[in-house]
């Protein structure tokens, strides 16, 4: 199993969901706002404007293999707390302001988490499939708006390609986190 990837010097440890990768290659970023009612839920998942309400969504159970993802939900760079007692230091959000601004993945290439990656790992080159109907339980549920390596289900009606997104490299780390390409 190969796993490449490079992260921002001084910032992690490693790869987390949200994270991007190989940030010496370009990436395009945009922001928006999150949707009132669904606002995404998962750093690394993809996103889809909202064109009625101009906000950004998570993949809901209703979308098909025509609805255009938007990107992928960036983690923002270290905040500042001042609760530390000496002084400023970074925290690391774990889930995503569900009323502030949004960063997304437009082009580039970020750290996501892999459902079922042990039933079939992603290959890189490969393409990247969304879910839109949850799949399976415990373990190895696969929820509605996860990443997968395989069409879990019925390819096209449980499940379906991302347009442009490629699995960037080849296996998983050991917290199951994979790396994708979307331009």
């Amino acid at each position: 199993m190969t796993f490449r990837y490079d992260v921002i010097a001084g910032r992690y440890s490693g790869a987390f969901p949200g994270v991007l990768l190989n940030v010496n290659n370009p990436h395009e970023i945009d922001s928006g706002l999150p949707n009132a009612s669904t606002p995404p839920t998962r750093f690394g998942d993809p996103v889809v404007y909202d064109n009625a309400t101009n906000t950004f969504r998570p993949v809901l159970g209703t979308d098909t293999s025509a609805t255009p993802i938007t990107g992928f939900l960036i983690k923002p760079y270290p905040q500042t707390s001042t609760n530390w007692p000496y002084g400023s230091a970074a925290t690391f959000p774990e889930a995503p302001n569900t009323t502030d601004t949004l960063n997304i993945l437009r082009q580039g290439t970020i750290a996501v988490y892999v459902c079922n990656a042990a039933a079939q790992p992603p290959v890189e080159g490969q393409p990247v499939y969304v879910q839109i109907v949850a799949y399976g339980s415990g373990a190895t549920a696969i929820p509605v708006g996860a990443l997968s390596a395989f069409a879990e289900g019925v390819a096209g009606a449980d499940a379906f390609a991302i347009p442009g997104a490629t699995w960037a490299s080849s296996g998983v780390d050991a917290s199951g986190f994979g790396a994708v390409r979307y331009y």
